[in-house]
């Protein structure tokens, strides 16, 4: 049964470390860990660990990898499901752990279809001369549901569309007067 022999930090990021193990006087690396897992497992020097132990440790640490990185791309701005499954399948996630990380971000209330697609039709209302076919297109895209799309569209009222393609014209028929 490897015995923990040392643990280290890595060069390139500080919350990460490398566990040597050593069997039969031999030393050599074992695994690399996040600071968290590290905590969790109480791992230390002179631990032993039995090959399952090991495995499960390397399994929670892909885990943890997956859901980090999925906050990451969550901190730039708000994204949908599919938006995030796309990306952990760019970036080699096993899918195990993307439904895991999915789940877990919907509990957090991090990855909501509803709230998204409800803040980019307000958005595109606000900052862009798009009309609700080209956001429902957008948002279908995105792989935002139709029942979500629907609801989402519905703040986009005709008194809304009509405000816009108003401003539009005064907009176009000044220019022309200029000319």
């Amino acid at each position: 049964m490897p015995e923990i022999a040392k643990i280290t930090t890595q060069k390139k990021s500080k919350h990460r470390y490398n566990i040597f193990l050593k069997e039969n006087e031999q030393e050599y690396y074992g695994f690399s860990v996040n600071e968290d897992i590290l905590i969790e497992y109480y791992l230390r020097k002179g631990l032993f660990l039995t090959p399952e132990m090991i495995e499960q440790i390397q399994e929670k640490d892909e885990s943890y990898k997956a859901y980090t990185l999925s906050v990451k791309y969550l901190s730039y701005r708000m994204r949908s499901e599919q938006e995030l499954i796309d990306y952990l399948q760019r970036k080699e996630v096993d899918d195990t752990y993307i439904g895991e990380v999915i789940s877990r971000l919907k509990q957090e209330g991090l990855v909501d279809d509803v709230a998204f697609s409800e803040a980019l039709v307000r958005t595109k209302m606000q900052t862009s001369t798009k009309g609700p076919l080209m956001v429902k297109k957008e948002l279908v895209e995105k792989g935002i549901q139709s029942p979500n799309i629907e609801q989402a569209l519905s703040l986009y009222t005709f008194e809304k569309q009509f405000q816009k393609v108003e401003k539009w014209a005064k907009k176009k028929l000044q220019a022309s007067s200029k000319k």
